[in-house]
């Protein structure tokens, strides 16, 4: 499952369920011209609790010019922090532009065996100017 929020020039900064084998963790996946890179947990990795509610927020912030690697991107489950990367290089663009839930399974080339039902109850998307 992703959550992915599309940036102007075609990138991307993603919100991932990855497994990487000792349960699925929330994790972030730029896909920035100048910076493409999956971001695990690096404050604490909750294992996400698969059939019940949690509560995910997440804040981007762009870099201050074209050329630093100072944009921000912070994530939470149910309160606690997941995340805390400060180093992102994001692309020169009108910056956020769309926000879109869409649950995908990546597959790499092994066949599906179950069926998936994801909930979402509320979105919220803000911006500061």
């Amino acid at each position: 499952m992703a959550y992915l929020m599309t940036m102007c020039n075609c990138a991307d900064i993603n919100m991932i369920l990855f497994n990487a084998g000792t349960g699925y963790t929330v994790q972030a996946q730029t896909e920035f011209p100048s910076d493409g890179r999956r971001l695990a947990p690096n404050v604490t990795a909750t294992p996400v609790t698969l059939g019940t509610w949690h509560l995910i927020e997440w804040h981007v912030k762009y870099s201050t010019t074209d050329n630093s690697a100072d944009g921000i991107t912070q994530w939470w489950l149910d309160g606690v922090l997941q995340g805390n990367y400060s180093d992102l290089h994001t692309p020169s663009d009108a910056g956020f532009y769309e926000y879109q839930l869409a649950p995908t399974w990546g597959g790499g080339g092994a066949t599906k065996t179950e069926t998936d039902f994801f909930w979402y109850d509320h979105a919220h998307v803000s911006q500061r100017p």
